[in-house]
């Protein structure tokens, strides 16, 4: 299972997926946020969200 380090917030990870003005960090990034909001666990929404993120 992946570990998201305490290096960035929540609230940094998802500035920076807005704000990046490369599409490919952005997208990492997005992916890393969604992650960190606990995306893969959330039941039925959450893996969609983070499938659509990486797409």
């Amino acid at each position: 299972m992946a570990h998201i380090a305490d290096h960035l917030s929540v609230e940094e990870l998802g500035r920076r997926a807005r704000t990046s003005a490369d599409a490919c960090a952005a997208r990492h990034y997005q992916a890393i946020w969604l992650l960190a909001q606990g995306a893969a666990g959330v039941g039925d929404g959450g893996r969609h969200r983070l499938r659509a993120a990486l797409a």
